[in-house]
């Protein structure tokens, strides 16, 4: 879903703005754009509408070698989406022979008279014709002006910008530096080479130039210049910031930013929202180690650090990893290792396995605080407070969707009126206690739990198992059996003469007459 929400723009993107904040999963999204625009009628009329409106051609080569890529992108398309009867089309043929020059019309009428009865009609062989003409004089045309279009990403209100001209001339026209004016680019000027690299960033923002090249302005996403030389991030080796540049810089701004971005924070709102981040343990051959893990249920893969799996010693087969991050970056990993690893809970006895856990080199995760008072404001956490407080360091294994028995949500503690609660994980439970569970209307229960993976995880087999739906079934039929012996009984002793006799005889108490409630008085 987050690539969708990156890639669909305009009409698209309005077509189902609901669905992609919703509940809905991505193949119903595809769907529905599938609906709107995956016609395929609809789409070949356009190509056959787009060689309508193409000009007549002269005699020049370059024109020629441009109708032909036209109308060969259009009989492609047309054989893409699987409609060869709209190739076969007398119509369309004599409107692109009537957009052809003279001699090319003549060369036209000698490739059809040697070409087969009937196929003079196909828009297949007047693309092969074209194509072939164009083969022919493409040595002969002359090259093409390169051109550029610039679109500002940030979009007005009421209208979109955009400027075309020629490449050459924008190039010239930006070879200004914005510091000190000068005929020379900012990554040239001595004033900006002499600033520190704070000083260069606040210049670099000021001018709304390129963090990549320091000279266009577009944006540095866009920009083919490479990454930095030190940090291999996407700016320039001008703008990378040495450890001691860092640290001072940091200590400066400390101080000095703190306020204003809390000051920010706070004013909209005061939560902060904690991460699945539970201490474990993990096992291996060398011995075991306690670690940080978070639990994210929109990975479809559990990883580890590899320094983690070498020191306790696991090892599993190797297999090339291929990670495909929310931005589209794709990590790749040759001499990745498939491994089942043991692990438990710091607060638990049993150990769990988790399923195809694939290691990385180093996993890069961000630290997370959980302070002790934090805990120790919430009324409802303070008793455990000592189990679920940890320091601050970065997880070093990550549990995906793939071992989704282990992270699923199975029970939330929730305090009155603070919005911090706590859930609680199959592994990250402290030791067993006593709570007292207040419903608050708003817990869900998990039907369905679907996993991205190779491997599908099975549910308790003990609970699925064959036997022990036989041994269910079984019950459920002597259970029914009984129900219908003892409904037999009742019908048959309603309808026994004596049990009948037996309700009409008359019973005497206190010298008053008693008739049976099912017995009329017919006095």
């Amino acid at each position: 879903m987050a690539r969708l929400r990156r890639a669909l723009k305009g009409n698209a993107r309005e077509a189902i703005k609901s669905l992609l904040y919703s509940e809905a999963s991505p193949l119903e999204v595809m769907q529905a754009l599938r609906r709107r625009y995956g016609r395929p009628d609809a789409l070949v009329l356009a190509e056959l509408d787009r060689i309508k409106t193409l000009p007549k051609i002269s005699e020049n080569p370059k024109d020629i070698c441009v109708f032909a890529s036209q109308i060969n992108n259009s009989v492609a398309a047309i054989k893409g989406l699987k409609k060869p009867q709209y190739l076969h089309s007398p119509e369309m043929v004599k409107q692109i022979i009537e957009k052809m020059p003279t001699i090319l019309k003549f060369r036209w009428y000698d490739f059809t008279a040697a070409a087969d009865e009937g196929e003079f009609s196909d828009l297949t062989l007047v693309s092969r014709f074209l194509n072939t003409e164009a083969d022919k004089c493409g040595a002969f045309a002359t090259t093409e002006e390169r051109t550029w279009t610039k679109r500002t990403h940030r979009q007005a209100t009421h209208s979109t910008k955009e400027r075309e001209g020629n490449f050459e001339e924008a190039r010239a026209s930006e070879k200004t530096c914005p510091v000190c004016q000068g005929e020379h680019f900012l990554r040239d000027c001595q004033k900006f080479l002499k600033a520190s690299v704070q000083d260069r960033w606040a210049l670099v923002k000021k001018s709304r130039v390129c963090f990549r090249c320091l000279q266009g302005r577009h944006r540095k996403e866009n920009c083919r210049k490479p990454p930095c030389k030190e940090c291999k991030r996407w700016h320039h080796h001008l703008l990378h910031a040495g450890p001691e540049e860092r640290t001072t810089a940091g200590n400066e701004d400390t101080q000095r930013g703190a306020s204003s971005i809390m000051a920010s924070v706070n004013a909209v709102n005061n939560a902060r929202a904690y991460l699945k981040i539970v201490p474990v343990e993990v096992f291996g051959s060398h011995g075991s180690k306690k670690i940080l893990a978070l639990m994210d249920e929109g990975s479809t893969v559990s990883l580890l650090d590899e320094k983690v799996a070498q020191g306790i010693g696991v090892q599993g087969t190797t297999e090339e990893l291929v990670i495909e991050t929310v931005g589209g970056q794709l990590i790749k990993k040759k001499d990745s290792q498939t491994l089942d690893l043991m692990v438990k809970g710091i607060h638990q006895g049993r150990k769990k396995t988790l399923k195809r856990v694939r290691t990385v080199d180093n996993l890069k995760l961000a630290p997370q605080f959980l302070e002790k008072k934090r805990i120790e404001d919430c009324p409802h956490l303070k008793k455990i407070a000592d189990s679920l407080h940890y320091e601050g360091e970065s997880p070093q294994l990550l549990i995906g969707q793939d071992n989704w028995e282990l992270i699923v949500t199975r029970e939330v503690r929730r305090g009155r009126p603070g919005p911090e609660f706590l859930k609680k994980e199959e592994v990250d439970w402290p030791a067993p206690r006593t709570f007292k569970k207040e419903t608050t209307g708003e817990e869900k229960t998990v039907d369905v739990v679907a996993t991205a993976s190779t491997r599908h995880p099975s549910p308790d087999p003990e609970r699925f198992s064959s036997w022990k739906r036989l041994w269910r079934a079984t019950a459920r039929v002597l259970q029914f059996i009984q129900l219908c012996r003892k409904k037999e009984k009742v019908h048959a002793a309603k309808n026994d003469p004596a049990w009948k006799m037996t309700t009409s005889k008359k019973t005497k108490t206190d010298g008053k007459e008693i008739r049976p409630s099912n017995v009329q008085d017919k006095r």
